[in-house]
């Protein structure tokens, strides 16, 4: 009778054990969450079904079983596939991957708010041992997850913080997916060019005639080589605008020279070419560098003549650049949305480079422009100087090393206050003779933009330092010289 009774009283402890949550443990990480499906004996608790909800717009789910590792740069590809298909679509979506031998490959079960097709689960757990929950393109501040009569759920709600690494990556990949593509289209271009009645070409070269009389490089047509020397001149005519120095034979470069006469270089027109120096011609007559002109390469020192010239954004991004002097004598082009005038700081840029360290505004000039710098993770000192007024919003933003900044060459942190500080400038400014005195310390006031309308302001300053270990002290005496509170 006794092991009667105690069998059932084991019974029902059991049922009671069974029938109650069972909290799972969950990990914080750089680009979400994860989701331990093990007991403190590393059983698996649940083997049914996944319940998912989330105020976020896009959530990936991925399933993993034991000794499964997720490839991050993979995992970003794959998200920014799907964000550059389907950007414009704004309804709740959930999808599932599981990750077989490194791949991540999607799951049966796919939910959409609109349609509510969920059929009460979003995948089989078939004995996974955790779920990396990504809310990417959200923003997460609370979470719950727990097993309960096999079933797990996951709740998930918004917050002003949101996950860097994993967006970051994306972001490159989007531009990488972007670049290979524009690549692709470029050489379908340049056949037809090739194929055009009215281009000329020679053993190294295809050109045609532009509406000035001179003539326009439309592309490259030999083999690769250490120095790549364009013309001054072809048949006597003289050369100034370069198109583009792609080829159908994927040829590459590792110096390129600028003759003088050239006064343009087009869009994507050195994308990728492996390119590790640029050298200007002296006297060079450059006028416009586009967007993109030089991005991807290997470049490790900006040579752009001191002149006035315009430069287009990313002209120079993702190259081994360690530090760039900005001269008073260069005007910079940066995108905008239309209508409204935010700075996305994925969306324009002077130079974007992981390998830049320090830069250096010359004396004269007086804007940081939008997005300039930003994402520089490895930009540790910026030296402004005494005429600088104006800060582009996002123009700094996340570079998570820059901790050194340097006014009218005086090293900001090393001041004991901000009096001190506009005494020391104030006498720089004499001895320089940049202004008269009278402008100093409305320093930065131009960077204050009026009270209604400053996110359409791209000189609001907004966001500028965003992200930036800023010394404490720095910042106050940035404060006092005019900058927002929301520059960082």
């Amino acid at each position: 009778m006794k092991r009667i009774i105690c069998f059932l009283l084991a019974s029902l402890v059991t049922l009671f054990l069974f029938a109650k949550e069972i909290p799972l443990k969950v990990t914080e990480t750089e680009w979400g969450f994860e989701v331990s499906n093990l007991d403190q004996k590393g059983k698996i608790i649940c083997k049914d079904s996944l319940i998912f909800k989330s105020d976020s717009i896009r959530n990936y789910i991925i399933l993993r079983k034991k000794g499964d590792t997720v490839n991050l740069e993979k995992l970003a590809e794959l998200i920014a596939i799907e964000e550059m298909t389907y950007k414009d679509r704004t309804a709740q979506t959930i999808y599932v991957y599981t990750v077989e031998n490194g791949n991540i490959i999607p799951a049966r079960y796919n939910y959409n708010s609109n349609t509510g097709e969920t059929n009460g689960t979003y995948g089989q757990m078939n004995n996974y041992e955790s779920f990396m929950i990504v809310p990417y393109n959200s923003k997460i501040k609370s979470y719950k997850a727990f097993s309960e009569r096999n079933d797990f759920y996951f709740i998930a709600n918004e917050t002003e913080s949101e996950k860097q690494l994993l967006k970051t990556l994306v972001e490159k990949k989007k531009i990488e997916i972007e670049n290979k593509k524009a690549i692709e289209e470029k050489k379908d271009l340049l056949k037809q060019i090739i194929a055009h009645k009215d281009t000329y070409k020679n053993d190294s070269f295809a050109y045609q005639m532009n509406s000035s009389g001179s003539l326009t490089i439309a592309c490259y047509l030999g083999e690769s080589k250490d120095v790549l020397e364009i013309p001054n001149e072809i048949e006597g005519i003289p050369v100034n605008v370069i198109f583009s120095m792609q080829s159908l034979t994927d040829a590459k470069f590792k110096t390129v020279v600028i003759p003088k006469n050239i006064v343009e270089i087009r869009e994507d027109a050195f994308v990728n070419l492996g390119i590790e120096n640029v050298v200007f011609e002296k006297g060079s007559e450059i006028q416009a560098i586009d967007q993109n002109a030089f991005r991807y390469n290997n470049i490790t020192e900006l040579n752009i003549p001191r002149k006035e010239l315009t430069i287009y954004f990313d002209a120079f991004s993702d190259n081994n650049i360690k530090k760039v002097t900005v001269y008073k004598d260069w005007q910079f082009v940066y995108r905008k949305r239309a209508g409204y005038f935010y700075i996305n700081d994925s969306e324009t840029a002077f130079i974007r480079s992981d390998s830049l360290e320090e830069v250096v505004f010359e004396e004269g000039c007086i804007a940081v422009y939008p997005a300039m710098f930003s994402y520089c993770k490895n930009l540790k000192k910026v030296s402004l100087p005494s005429t600088m007024r104006k800060f582009g919003q996002n123009g700094f933003a996340g570079c998570e090393s820059l901790s050194e900044l340097v006014f009218a060459g005086i090293p900001i942190a090393e001041v004991e206050d901000y009096n001190t500080f506009a005494a020391q400038t104030e006498k720089y400014i004499k001895e320089n003779g940049n202004q008269t005195s009278d402008n100093i310390m409305a320093p930065f006031a131009a960077a204050v933009a009026a009270k209604y309308g400053r996110e359409t302001d791209p000189t609001s300053a907004i966001g500028c330092f965003r992200n930036c270990p800023i010394p404490l002290k720095t910042k106050r005496i940035l404060l006092q010289m005019g900058l927002p509170n929301d520059a960082f």
